[in-house]
């Protein structure tokens, strides 16, 4: 899903819907811009070529943190097989690996809320999880689960807009699959 708010850089959130993979987000270096011009319309063409890549780390206590996937920092280097930024989003699985983000249970399908401003990550399944992690609380996951990704506001004052573009967000378990009375496990589903 791609959030795009008037002078601000656009944000486009992804998963990698295979078990143990990564949720993702591309913020553009250059804001969005909302008029009508043609002007606006050939700059607003050209957002998705020039951004970083980030992908997520969900840390316990229901806090998270966008890491960059930016060549030269940290393991993204030759060192280690990178030998250019080409080379880290094209093995952006293996990058996010190196550099902690967390492996989730199939990330499909990312949705923000057009009323509260709040990102929502299905996440389908992943019989083979034998470890709970932050936002993967269940092993043997056969029915899944939503995660909600609270971005700071931008202005207290105005409570429906958040900062897509920060690299700290909060989370949270919004919705766990599954008929209640299978325990964690959820097998018989809805």
């Amino acid at each position: 899903t791609i959030v795009a708010k008037a002078n601000q850089p656009i944000v486009a959130y992804t998963g990698d819907d295979g078990k143990f993979q990564f949720i993702y987000k591309y913020v553009s270096n250059k804001p969005y811009l909302a008029d009508d011009s043609a002007a606006s319309y050939r700059h607003n063409c050209e957002l998705l070529d020039d951004g970083i890549l980030y992908c997520a780390r969900l840390n316990d206590a229901g806090q998270g943190e966008w890491l960059a996937l930016l060549h030269g920092q940290g393991f993204l280097t030759e060192k280690h097989g990178f030998h250019s930024q080409a080379d880290v989003l094209i093995e952006c699985r293996r990058a996010a690996e190196m550099i902690g983000a967390t492996p989730m249970d199939r990330p499909e399908d990312i949705e923000t809320n057009a009323v509260n401003d709040c990102t929502y990550v299905m996440l389908t399944k992943n019989h083979k999880r034998q470890k709970t992690s932050p936002g993967n609380q269940r092993t043997g996951n056969t029915t899944g689960h939503i995660l909600e990704f609270v971005h700071p506001l931008i202005n207290k004052k105005q409570n429906d807009l958040r900062d897509h573009t920060s690299r700290h967000f909060q989370w949270h378990t919004f919705i766990l699959g599954g008929h209640p009375s299978q325990g964690d496990r959820g097998e018989r589903g809805f």
